[in-house]
């Protein structure tokens, strides 16, 4: 989750533990509860800096590792797909699907150029 000199580092068991089981509980009384720890004072540590920032960090990192899943999964999906479309019976939903998301990457692609573009910008203004 976190390397040297990170938030992380500097919380306590009870409070990784609490990070754990926020990332794998239904809400803040079971992660409570999981870890160890009354409610207040998970809702204490929700309100503190240090911990939001390693409870992002951990947040980022299973987002990343869920994005590499999803990667590899879509590599055999795509594949299924293109099998799908040499059969007839499911060949026009085959096809439809994977212009479909083709066409939802393409839109994404497009939107973070776009974000990236007035981000530029904003830097630049911010520089002057």
């Amino acid at each position: 989750m976190a390397r040297n000199g990170t938030p992380e580092n500097k919380l306590t068991p009870a409070q990784r533990r609490a990070i754990s089981a926020l990332l794998s509980e239904r809400d803040n009384a079971s992660a409570a509860k999981a870890a160890g720890v009354g409610t207040r004072t998970l809702y204490r540590w929700l309100a503190d800096a240090q911990f939001k920032q390693a409870l992002q960090d951990a947040l980022n990192e299973l987002d990343a590792q869920v994005s590499r899943r999803l990667a590899v999964a879509g590599q055999y999906s795509v594949a299924v797909l293109i099998d799908a479309l040499t059969d007839k019976r499911v060949r026009v939903r085959a096809a439809d699907l994977l212009l479909t998301h083709r066409r939802s990457t393409r839109e994404l692609d497009d939107f973070e150029e776009r974000l990236a573009a007035l981000e530029g910008r904003k830097d630049d203004q911010n520089a002057k």
